[in-house]
């Protein structure tokens, strides 16, 4: 998981094509999610709630963990969703996971972007004849509060990621 964002993935924005290396808390959060399974081997971490003050890679970070989740993804019908609170918070995650895909070669040949539905779906899975059975990423808005971002996976790559600007200073 952590090799996936340092050697695949590139950054965004101000720092576009600059490798994506984890700070060490990043590392521990997401090798703790991903990698913590239980006694059947599967993740014992389905949920993470994580608050983050701004401009502390909250929009990287679930865009990075779209794409993870989608070219992960063992079989068909995964969908991946990535939701935010305005339209033009959903837009800034799924142009930052274009980026980090058009930014890479192995990324590109694996994933189509639909810009007009804000979508991404594998090409290489192996039930191409029907759409809706195709890994598929959906980038959109249903969250109320303010400033947070959602990425959840259904199917074999189940997690989901929420995020927070707000928040509070405990005593």
């Amino acid at each position: 998981m952590c090799l996936f964002f340092e050697h695949r993935l590139s950054l965004t924005a101000d720092f576009a094509g600059q490798p994506f290396l984890l700070m060490g808390w990043t590392r521990e959060v997401l090798r703790d999610l991903f990698g913590t399974l239980d006694e059947e081997g599967l993740r014992m971490y389905k949920d993470i709630y994580l608050e983050l003050p701004k401009k502390n890679t909250k929009t990287t970070l679930c865009a990075g963990l779209v794409v993870f989740c989608l070219v992960s993804a063992p079989g068909t019908g995964t969908e991946v969703y990535s939701a935010a609170t305005t339209k033009d918070q959903a837009g800034q995650v799924f142009n930052a996971a274009v980026q980090m895909v058009r930014s890479n070669k192995s990324l590109r040949e694996r994933l189509r972007v639909i810009p007009s539905s804000k979508r991404m779906v594998r090409v290489d899975d192996p039930v191409r004849s029907t759409r809706r059975s195709r890994p598929t990423a959906t980038f959109t808005t249903v969250f109320s509060r303010p400033s947070s971002f959602a990425t959840s996976c259904t199917g074999g790559a189940r997690a989901r990621l929420t995020t927070s600007t707000k928040f509070s200073n405990a005593a």
